[in-house]
């Protein structure tokens, strides 16, 4: 049997991606990034290093305040963890208690459980695009 995180990358690049591209941000699996106005927006996946989860982030840049190091980079190497943390964002899910960020999978055994997690982030790229509104 596959790995549960190679599925769940798997589903979350066939089920989300394409809605992140939809859009308007450019980048691979698990940062996006793109151009709006004046500043950089970014949207990231980051995995639990023990495994069975992931989280869902967001966040913005003026170009002008990124640290030094950062204004160095091309725009293709940008990512959520050069927004200060102030414009940074975790996505919660739906059911989640106060401080739950994590979307877990650990006990999945079945593709469409998979299926469901990746399809239940769809409407949060809402709050997202809110945050990134502001």
């Amino acid at each position: 049997q596959e790995e549960p995180k190679k599925i769940m990358v798997k589903t979350l690049k066939s089920f989300v991606v394409p809605e992140i591209k939809a859009l308007g941000f450019s980048g691979t699996f698990p940062h996006f990034r793109r151009e709006k106005g004046s500043r950089f927006e970014f949207v990231s996946f980051q995995f639990n290093r023990y495994g069975g989860s992931f989280v869902l982030e967001c966040g913005f840049v003026v170009p002008h305040d990124l640290p030094d190091f950062a204004k160095k980079l091309p725009f293709e190497k940008l990512t959520y963890g050069d927004a200060h943390p102030n414009n940074r964002l975790r996505i919660k899910p739906e059911a989640s208690t106060a401080e739950d960020f994590w979307f877990t999978y650990s006990e999945f055994k079945e593709e469409v459980q998979f299926e469901n997690l990746a399809k239940s982030l769809i409407p949060l790229l809402l709050k997202i695009e809110a945050f990134l509104k502001n």
